[in-house]
């Protein structure tokens, strides 16, 4: 026969068990689908950017001035998805690029709330684009090319560098957000709950075997 305490043991281990089977039930699945749904939402963005390139690009790079070709890169630098992007010519030489190392420098007057913030870009070399594709990094780097054309003639080449580490970030985060809604529902239903039956069952049990 199960005392008061016995039987409140016991329940409280398979609440706690409930909990978490409700916790990997909900934010599993979850977790899964929003990923897979992202990783083509950012394929679809990919081939619209590399479109986008090709078309800012439609002239030869190379007669373009330094400070304008710097200015069009980091534009597209911007962009949290793109980590560096690689001009090339024709025969394949390489020509430059830009690296986004995700630095963050406060603009004057900005703050984390308006966020306004400054991504702070680096020249590629050949020995840099080697580190990028070896290197170590939170997410995984693809490597997406845009042939850019002008009067049906392809001229160059454009290698972009996509990161999922922000849409990673993001997803975790609202994972975590969800963890903890659904522990902290749990646990208040759980704690009801368990008050409810010591009042009308352990309660009794513990005056009866007292009794006895």
């Amino acid at each position: 026969m199960f005392s008061g305490r016995s039987l409140s043991y016991v329940i409280l281990k398979r609440g706690i068990a409930s909990v978490v089977l409700v916790v990997l039930v909900i934010t599993v699945p979850m977790y899964t689908l929003e990923l897979y749904m992202g990783k083509r939402e950012l394929h679809t963005k990919g081939d619209q950017i590399l479109y986008r390139i090709s078309n800012t690009f439609s002239m030869p790079f190379w007669s373009l001035d330094d400070r304008m070709l710097t200015t069009l890169i980091n534009i597209e630098l911007l962009d949290p998805d793109i980590e560096a992007i690689a001009l090339y010519h024709e025969n394949g030489d390489f020509y430059t690029g830009l690296y986004s190392d995700r630095t963050i420098r406060q603009k004057d007057g900005a703050s984390p709330g308006n966020g306004q913030w400054a991504n702070s870009s680096v020249p590629l070399t050949n020995e840099s684009l080697k580190d990028l594709s070896e290197g170590k990094r939170f997410g995984s780097l693809n490597r997406r090319s845009a042939d850019m054309t002008m009067n049906g003639r392809v001229f160059g080449r454009a290698d972009v560098y996509f990161t999922d580490s922000h849409f990673l970030r993001v997803l975790l985060a609202r994972m975590l957000y969800m963890m903890f809604l659904v522990i902290g529902v749990s646990i208040v239903t759980f704690v009801v709950t368990h008050q409810s039956i010591r009042r009308q069952v352990i309660r009794p049990i513990e005056m009866m075997s007292r009794v006895v």
